[in-house]
């Protein structure tokens, strides 16, 4: 998990924070201000990459910025 963390990291743009999780094969990355998850999920569907976006875990239209990536091995 740590490789995938560091490697989301070296790519994101700055100020993105990457969460530390103590368990799971979860990762919350919380871009900053003003980039559309939700569209950042289209573009990396078209590469096959699939990602969640904030929006997805709010009743209330937030998280608008954030995505959850999974790292569970296939």
């Amino acid at each position: 998990m740590s490789r995938i963390r560091e490697h989301l990291a070296k790519y994101m743009p700055a100020g993105t924070r990457i969460t530390q999780p103590q368990g799971g094969f979860t990762l919350w990355l919380e871009l900053p201000e003003g980039i559309d998850a939700i569209k950042l999920a289209e573009q990396a569907l078209a590469e096959n990459i699939s990602i969640a976006a904030g929006p997805l875990f709010s009743a209330c239209d937030k998280y608008k910025n954030c995505f959850r990536v999974s790292c569970a091995p296939p």
